[in-house]
């Protein structure tokens, strides 16, 4: 059984920078992901948008979310269910 996957809006300002990444030559063998993370002492919780190597990542963690590929834990898929991705100011926020 193929696990679920999340229902993530992701707006038009983070696709756009998701998709730019994806032409960047530094980043033409990444793939975007969404990690649960805290800081340093586990605390401060939030999530947090980054890339892994395509080909260091399993793949059972490529789903796509919203027309867009990404590697996430499945750990954290039930999190992001009903979430939308934004990008504003030079940050990613799940909201």
């Amino acid at each position: 059984m193929r696990p679920a996957i999340p229902h993530v809006r992701i707006t038009a300002p983070a696709k756009a920078i998701l998709r730019d990444w994806g032409m960047k030559v530094e980043l033409k063998e990444h793939v975007p992901t969404i990690v649960w993370t805290g800081d340093s002492n586990g605390e401060n919780w939030d999530w947090s948008v980054g890339t892994y190597v395509r080909s260091q990542v399993p793949g059972s963690m490529l789903i796509t979310l919203d027309g867009i590929e990404f590697a996430i834990q499945e750990s954290f898929r039930s999190k992001l269910e009903g979430k939308t991705l934004d990008y504003q100011n030079g940050f990613f926020f799940v909201r």
